[in-house]
């Protein structure tokens, strides 16, 4: 499979899925949300830290939320 370098060209590429991942686009396009690629597939970014990732494959459309844990430096006390 050819890697997308934009998301048009990822729409263009999964020509099957191109309803659903176009109404997912223009849902993400209405929040502050920088649209970008990242592992060929599009990525959605808040303050350059990645947020959602949409992809497809074969019979499935899927959404993965991305989260930042803060955990706690390991120290004597804390162990």
């Amino acid at each position: 499979m050819k890697k997308a370098t934009s998301v048009e060209e990822y729409i263009e590429v999964n020509q099957h899925f191109a309803d659903a991942l176009s109404i997912l686009r223009r849902i993400m396009n209405t929040t502050e949300l920088e649209e970008t690629i990242k592992w060929s597939m599009p990525t959605y970014c808040l303050n350059g830290n990645w947020l959602l990732v949409v992809g497809c494959w074969l019979l499935v459309v899927g959404c993965w939320l991305l989260v930042k844990f803060k955990t706690k430096k390991k120290t004597a006390q804390n162990k």
